[in-house]
């Protein structure tokens, strides 16, 4: 019962991906005092639509948007077909236009659709986004995003070595903290 608790409450503070195509939409949880962490996802991006191809104007989009919509990205992992930023918005009104805008723009630069000549659908579904309410989940997320770097250098085979080491480093240190606590 515990366990479904601590599940349910950390749902408040997660909203769209794949996952969540076709449930009931529901406001999307946002926060201006914590940091949050995006991830864009298109199964199209791959070949010459890949994000690596485009990804100097993926950053200036973002870096442009961001700073129009007083949106602070404080990191940005590209893998290829998703994106990862770890953000810091001023207000939900403006988050919501840059989400608009920067979509709308990184879409359009990949697949070089314009007026006349249109494209598709191109992300797989609206965009996911969790808040880190503590400094341990943006501890995790930093781990997280060095795993994607070290995948994206080394390849998958690395990038699980690196998060099970990871893992077994977080899981030592909380039980450490729970000893002290006691």
């Amino acid at each position: 019962m515990k366990q479904l608790n601590l599940f349910q409450e950390k749902l408040k503070y997660i909203h769209g991906g794949t996952k969540t195509k076709g449930r009931r939409k529901d406001k999307r949880p946002l926060s201006t005092k914590h940091a949050i962490h995006l991830v864009l996802k298109s199964k199209k991006a791959v070949g010459t639509f890949s994000f690596f191809k485009h990804s100097k104007a993926i950053q200036r989009t973002l870096k442009i948007y961001g700073k129009k919509y007083g949106v602070i990205i404080k990191d940005i992992i590209n893998m290829g077909n998703h994106l990862h930023l770890k953000i810091i918005i001023t207000e939900r009104k403006s988050f919501g236009n840059f989400l608009r805008t920067v979509t709308a723009l990184i879409a359009r630069q990949v697949t070089k659709a314009k007026k006349g000549k249109s494209f598709g659908r191109f992300w797989d579904g609206i965009p996911f986004s969790r808040i880190l309410k503590t400094s341990y989940e943006e501890f995790q997320l930093r781990g997280y995003f060095k795993a994607n770097r070290v995948q994206r250098q080394h390849g998958y085979e690395q990038r699980k070595l690196y998060l099970d080491q990871f893992n077994e480093w977080i899981y030592r240190l909380r039980r450490k903290k729970k000893a002290e606590a006691l």
